[in-house]
């Protein structure tokens, strides 16, 4: 691990304001719990009975909700060469398998109501390599944003400037005549217009979605013009689609399921 000491130090842009062994002993930690935890997640025969992290659900959620700190990521480097020395003959014994079958139970149960079958996010993985992850929150990204960014690629872009303009809020389309339905088996993020009709994917909220998807927007922001921003893009739209619990009742009247307290939107910064 000391050899990987100034390759990682390479990786934050702050100063870290530890000594060479100390900065050791922090990936060793950091990096061995994480490992420890995603074979244990995944493979029940390695837990014992003294493994209290498995016996608290809303424990799984908070080590989620550390792992996608955009500011509290460790190179994905690290975990690959810790995860190397302790491999099992497991077929799941997979460091990308592990961290998305534990990112499809946390999505199952905090973040979206309708997510696909772990099968899906699976063969997500067959075309990752541990060498082109830099992190945690990027694996998440990519996995996110697959499905959208193959229909982008699909689809005839124009080479046009970027140009923004002001999306009027739910109620305001509504009384213009704008009709909104839920759009049937669709990525998250493929929202299309049609005929007078917005069709939105089916989307569930809640007060653990908000840390989530801000972690996700200010590693889109990192990544500046290096992919696509689907999520930035979809949040802004739906921002100015939100504005009031008048807005939520509208969509949610046309089975847009949103599960989240009325006049507590998260509000996202602008962007």
């Amino acid at each position: 691990m000391r050899k990987l000491r100034k390759r990682a130090q390479g990786c934050y842009a702050d100063f870290i304001n530890l000594s060479e062994e100390e900065f050791v002993e922090m990936m060793v930690l950091d990096g061995c719990f994480v490992v420890e935890f995603l074979c244990k997640f995944s493979m029940t025969m390695l837990r014992d009975t003294r493994d209290l992290l498995f016996k608290m659900d809303w424990i799984l959620h908070s080590i989620w909700r550390d792992l996608m700190l955009f500011e509290n990521q460790l190179p994905f480097f690290v975990l690959a060469h810790l995860f190397n020395m302790t491999k099992i003959p497991d077929p799941r014994d997979n460091i990308i398998d592990l961290l998305i079958r534990y990112y499809y139970c946390i999505r199952e149960k905090y973040f979206c109501s309708m997510s696909p079958g772990p099968e899906r996010f699976l063969r997500i993985s067959y075309g990752i390599s541990p060498n082109g992850v830099k992190h945690f929150l990027g694996l998440v990204h990519t996995i996110t944003s697959s499905s959208f960014a193959k229909l982008v690629s699909n689809r005839n872009c124009r080479n046009e400037e970027k140009r923004w303009d002001y999306i009027n809020c739910a109620t305001e389309l509504y009384e213009a005549g704008i009709r909104f339905k839920k759009a049937k088996h669709t990525p998250l993020f493929d929202i299309k217009f049609a005929n007078g009709t917005i069709y939105i994917p089916e989307f569930a909220v809640e007060e653990k979605t908000d840390t989530i998807f801000r972690n996700l927007i200010a590693h889109e922001e990192h990544l500046q013009d290096a992919g696509h921003k689907c999520i930035t893009d979809f949040l802004t739209f739906l921002c100015c689609l939100i504005n009031s619990a008048k807005d939520v009742l509208l969509i949610s009247s046309f089975s847009w399921l949103f599960k989240l307290l009325l006049g507590n939107w998260p509000r996202f910064p602008a962007l």
